[in-house]
């Protein structure tokens, strides 16, 4: 959706006032790349849904404030203590997450069930209405969710992306910040969401989709981690008119308040280094030939343009490896070893994903391409 946004921020006091909150960074787009355009050499973002993309700039936020902190300098994180050489988020900060609309998949499954074409309610058409709680994934080029049950019926092949809600109901056990900073921080957690009043809202939804419909398969996670109950609120504020570089059906964006920013290319998962291109007008085309001809040379610049997001595994992975050379720690070559170093980041993952298929409400997806191999 060209008006799906998310912002993270960090909240201060009551949260009463404009003054409370500190903006980190913002994610804009909704899809993933299909399953054929898959890298091995992890340079490609695969889901740029805006939550997706906020979180991923979040964790950059994270590295920096780490490399802060180990200078000894002024950082929203913390020491541990008690013999612990890990960090933790300042207790008097809040992670808060601002969204125009809920999350694809779960949260957007309203019980009871209606009929999204009777109500205009086309914002939920999708997802697979009638199935509250099961888990939802892409499959191929098709930007519609749909259940295992409803794939397996129609025989389609199960693409590797698992749908917003899904993937925020993970983040909200095993923390936001992943595996690699798991490593040097406690897991940090969205504790409030704000999401924009639409009438496909459904509060009840959201806190299913995030923790209620695994909650009783889960009996216990190891210290520090925890099951998070995030509180839901909404706003009736329109979010701003954006101005839309390129394609904005597909292409997707994220900024750090620090000023970083970047264009992906949606289905390539990208970034667009070319930033001055403007789109061509048929008022200044002699003809539809020109028209045509200019658009299709403004795209083969964009392509030229294209290099490896920041949000990609790749780029975050340069930046782990240089903290750990910072520390003196040493690591594997590749991306998949140092990942295996978060021990209990992964035991928590697997009873995350064992909890979905004991509810029978779905079973996590294997890649299709093995796209964590690669080296620094």
């Amino acid at each position: 959706s060209k008006s799906n946004i998310a912002a993270i921020l960090l909240q201060t006091g009551e949260g009463s006032a404009a003054e409370d909150y500190r903006l980190i960074c913002v994610g804009m787009g909704t899809g993933s790349v299909d399953a054929k355009k898959l890298r091995q050499d992890g340079s490609v973002v695969h889901d740029w849904h805006a939550e997706i993309l906020a979180i991923r700039a979040f964790r950059i936020f994270l590295f920096e404030e780490l490399n802060k902190v180990i200078d000894g300098g002024e950082s929203v994180l913390e020491g541990v203590g008690g013999g612990s050489d890990k960090y933790r988020l300042q207790s008097h900060y809040q992670v808060v997450m601002l969204k125009t609309s809920p999350p694809s998949g779960d949260a957007l499954v309203l019980d009871p069930p209606v009929n999204p074409k009777k109500t205009n309610l086309r914002n939920v058409t999708h997802v697979t209405q009638g199935s509250p709680g099961m888990m939802q994934f892409r499959c191929g080029a098709s930007n519609k969710y749909m259940t295992e049950e409803l794939i397996q019926a129609r025989e389609l092949k199960k693409n590797v992306i698992a749908c917003p809600s899904d993937k925020l109901a993970v983040c909200n056990i095993a923390g936001i910040q992943g595996a690699l900073l798991s490593q040097f921080i406690h897991p940090v957690y969205l504790q409030k969401f704000m999401f924009q009043k639409t009438p496909f809202l459904s509060i009840p939804a959201i806190n299913r989709a995030l923790y209620e419909r695994i909650e009783a398969q889960i009996y216990k996670v190891p210290l520090p981690y925890k099951i998070n109950k995030p509180l839901v609120e909404t706003y009736s504020v329109r979010p701003p008119r954006v101005h839309y570089m390129y394609d904005k059906q597909q292409d997707a964006g994220w900024a750090l308040s620090s000023g970083e920013w970047e264009v992906i290319k949606g289905p390539e998962g990208m970034m667009i280094t070319e930033n001055n291109l403007s789109s061509p007008s048929r008022v200044n085309c002699v003809d539809d030939v020109e028209y045509y001809e200019k658009k299709l040379a403004n795209a083969k610049k964009i392509r030229a343009s294209m290099c490896p997001s920041k949000l990609s595994k790749v780029a975050s992975f340069g930046l782990y490896t240089q903290l750990c050379h910072k520390v003196g720690k040493d690591i594997p070559k590749t991306y998949f070893a140092c990942k295996a170093l978060s021990d209990e980041y992964h035991a928590v993952k697997l009873s995350i994903n064992n909890a979905f298929t004991k509810a029978k409400l779905g079973t996590w997806p294997t890649k299709t391409v093995n796209t964590e191999v690669f080296k620094s």
